[in-house]
């Protein structure tokens, strides 16, 4: 058997490379983060019950407003994360008015 090792390349961002999207965001940001046709929020929508879609709402909140580095021996396995306004300059966003709670047989059907 022959092995070769092959060098990871080079991902590109808004303001340099990094072989690592997490730091190369965290760091560089997005490709786009100076072209003003680039998205600035990001639509979402749901399918779940009541529960579920509220999970998903308060995770998100939390997300949004950045995540602490988990503690390990390896500091670069688990960065922080500063957030998606901080990152990506965008927002996730959606409407109270189209949020709409089905029965979950309903819902199950339609999938």
């Amino acid at each position: 058997m022959k092995a070769e090792l092959l060098i990871e390349p080079e991902l590109q961002f808004g303001a340099g490379t990094h072989v690592d999207i997490r730091f190369g965001l965290k760091n560089y940001g997005p490709i786009t983060f100076d072209d003003p046709a680039a998205p600035r929020e990001i639509r979402l929508g749901f399918v779940g019950t009541p529960t579920t879609i509220q999970g998903v709402k308060d995770w998100l909140e939390t997300a949004r407003k950045g995540i602490a580095a988990k503690e390990s021996k390896k500091p670069n396995l688990f960065p922080a994360f500063p957030g998606f306004g901080a990152t990506l300059a965008s927002a996730a966003s959606g409407s109270a008015h189209r949020n709409s709670n089905a029965p979950f047989h309903l819902a199950r059907s339609t999938i």
